[in-house]
């Protein structure tokens, strides 16, 4: 490790090689297994069982730090070769990483839960293969089939085992028609605990699953990429805390991911308001405040550069922030995010940097 506490990335991502969807998945799905496709000299979708899964191109989606990307295969390296994402770690100053996938954040809208399950199962076969290159420094989330919650168990238990595995991400969008409020999920809840897992919640622009706001603005990205991750973010706070799933699991650790942080203050006292006056009648399976449930279980992602980091923790305690690169991202800073990083938390002593800098990622993913 570079100092005496490891500076820990909570959420990084990989770019999925071309090819490796077809290599992991089980043969009788290898027809179905999904594809990066060109179809046409700028555009590159990311299919599925021969349907795109998003509207939007994919070619560019691992650019950092790069300019007028337009193939899948030109990304930065380090998104795909745990070689390559291990120099760019050594040369930033971050000692471990917890990984997150770029396509495999649009599996949800996949309607065959036995293909999503067959998906699911060759990604955490590829990304434990990716992790083992340094076992010590490089840890992911699994994914998990969340159209059907007995498949989403049994791939947390089949892959519960693995050391590289501290979480499984979930999408704060509604898979087949149910919110994360739903009963139906306290299995895979159940799986999580079993494993001493964390319980990501991360968005993803795909087009392909129910997110707030695009019956407005349609399928242009300036909206749906502002809307979706901190919207859909807000609804996830609600639904896991007003719901009574952190009532239900009071050991469950929550993260919520690459959505910005300044909104959790008034969202909880919002929340807060209404649990204490009089719609509190309404959620009586709660026996606190929703600030509790956060105060003891959740933990919520910062940018390096995020202007509200100080005034937010100040208010749901420096204990609660953690940090992502979302590198290889294009709106990740490449290269220089770990002195922005730095920078945002000047106002801060020295203890509670370390807090965010580290501490905080190591509780939450048991590193």
């Amino acid at each position: 490790m570079t100092q005496s506490l490891p500076i820990i990335d909570a959420d990084g991502h990989l770019i999925e090689p071309r090819g490796m969807w077809k290599k992991y998945i089980d043969e009788a799905y290898r027809e179905e297994a999904p594809l990066v496709v060109r179809q046409n000299e700028n555009i590159e979708l990311f299919i599925v069982a021969g349907k795109p899964v998003s509207p939007y191109p994919v070619s560019s989606l691992g650019c950092a730090g790069m300019s007028d990307v337009r193939d899948w295969d030109d990304n930065h390296p380090g998104g795909g070769d745990p070689k390559e994402r291990l120099k760019v770690m050594d040369a930033e100053g971050v000692d471990q990483v917890v990984l997150y996938p770029t396509l495999g954040l649009f599996i949800g809208g996949v309607q065959d839960a036995k293909l999503a399950a067959a998906i699911a199962r060759a990604y955490n076969d590829w990304v434990t293969d990716f992790c083992s290159e340094a076992p010590d420094r490089l840890f992911a989330a699994a994914m998990l089939p969340m159209q059907d919650m007995d498949l989403a168990a049994a791939e947390a238990k089949r892959v519960g085992a693995r050391k590289c595995f501290r979480a499984a991400f979930i999408r704060p969008n509604p898979y087949a028609g149910r919110s994360l409020n739903t009963r139906a999920y306290d299995v895979v809840w159940k799986a999580c605990v079993d494993n001493n897992w964390a319980v990501s919640i991360h968005e993803g622009v795909a087009g392909n699953m129910p997110t707030v706001g695009t019956d407005r603005f349609g399928d242009n990205l300036f909206y749906t990429h502002i809307i979706a991750h901190s919207l859909e973010m807000q609804l996830a706070v609600l639904a896991l805390i007003g719901g009574g799933v952190m009532e239900r699991f009071p050991t469950l650790r929550f993260a919520f991911l690459e959505a910005g942080g300044g909104w959790i203050v008034p969202w909880l006292d919002r929340m807060d308001n209404h649990y204490e006056g009089i719609f509190g009648q309404f959620v009586p399976w709660m026996k606190e405040k929703p600030s509790f449930y956060f105060e003891r279980q959740c933990y919520i992602s910062f940018d390096p550069g995020e202007r509200t980091v100080a005034s937010t923790a100040k208010l749901i305690g420096a204990d609660r922030v953690i940090w992502g690169t979302d590198f290889p991202h294009p709106d990740t800073t490449y290269p220089g995010f770990i002195a922005e990083l730095k920078e945002s938390l000047t106002e801060f002593d020295s203890a509670d940097q370390k807090k965010i800098l580290s501490t905080n990622a190591a509780t939450l993913y048991g590193l």
